[in-house]
């Protein structure tokens, strides 16, 4: 077993405490593994290319993957040495939050999420939540399909529960990709706009009921206001029937101009106001 790489293979939610973390600790060697978690139904072609160890991520070799199907349970710790998480077709789940925690700080840089029946939010950000304090080096994060996703971030109402701030989480994102969500609104808080310093690539697409993509303070002049994504490099947004506006006021982006791509948006009756640091002013596709 000293000189095991790579593992694959499933597991039953309920075994996983006991058997993940005495197994998968960073101790043991593996540089790869892909573990599935729960029932799983595949579609035949997707699920060849993750359990195949090699080719599961060309550009990165050694991701660590789980896998959570249709899993029931609410209490799974993940390995801290954790690269990539999927959750796929699971019917329990209502926030990520709720069901997966760390004992420590965690490696995790990949999230996707799809066809989760019942996800109404991915992260809480409450200073006492033992998934998202421990997440510090995000940089992908994708869903779709998920029918009943309202927000991002749900909002924590207990004003004792100290909130952590949202850089903590997204800091380091650089992608995000939303596709088929179609009862969420408002995409980015104000709150969660201001930590998007290193973000370089958004898409949107088939969201019915989107409406705001960057949202800015209450307080703020919105005329005025400035929201600063200086790496971002392309914004695509597409068939959104109910988007009103991108950002009520300026996006700000660093010295090259972005990729703008916005088609079948037709309520969106204003461009986008983007300005480079060097003042130029900057519009992309907009039929």
């Amino acid at each position: 077993m000293n000189m095991l790489e790579c593992l694959g293979g499933s597991f039953d939610c309920k075994d996983h405490n006991q058997h993940m973390q005495k197994n998968l600790d960073t101790s043991f060697g593996l540089k790869t593994y892909h573990l599935t978690l729960g029932n799983y139904v595949d579609d035949g072609k997707i699920w060849w290319k993750r359990t195949n160890l090699k080719i599961s991520d060309p550009s990165e070799p050694e991701t660590k993957t789980i896998l959570f199907g249709d899993c029931d349970h609410f209490s799974c710790i993940l390995p801290e040495d954790l690269t990539y998480l999927c959750i796929e077709k699971n019917s329990h789940w209502v926030c990520l939050c709720d069901a997966l925690s760390y004992n420590t700080y965690s490696s995790l840089r990949r999230i996707g999420t799809s066809d989760c029946q019942q996800m109404e939010s991915l992260f809480c950000l409450s200073g006492s939540c033992s998934f998202c304090t421990k997440i510090h080096n995000l940089e992908v994060l994708e869903f779709q399909n998920l029918e009943s996703l309202t927000v991002v971030c749900k909002e924590v109402f207990d004003v004792r529960q100290s909130l952590i701030p949202a850089g903590d989480i997204f800091s380091c994102l650089k992608k995000f990709n939303i596709y088929n969500c179609d009862l969420i609104e408002k995409l980015f808080t104000p709150q969660l706009v201001q930590q998007l310093q290193n973000l370089e690539t958004i898409s949107v697409e088939y969201c019915d009921s989107m409406k705001e993509i960057f949202a800015v303070s209450n307080s703020d002049d919105n005329d005025q206001s400035i929201i600063s994504l200086p790496k971002l490099t392309r914004l695509c947004l597409r068939s959104l029937p109910q988007l009103k506006t991108v950002c009520e006021g300026i996006i700000l982006c660093g010295s090259s101009k972005p990729s703008l791509y916005i088609v079948s948006c037709p309520g969106l009756k204003r461009r986008p106001t983007v300005k480079l640091i060097d003042g130029e002013n900057s519009f992309g596709i907009f039929p």
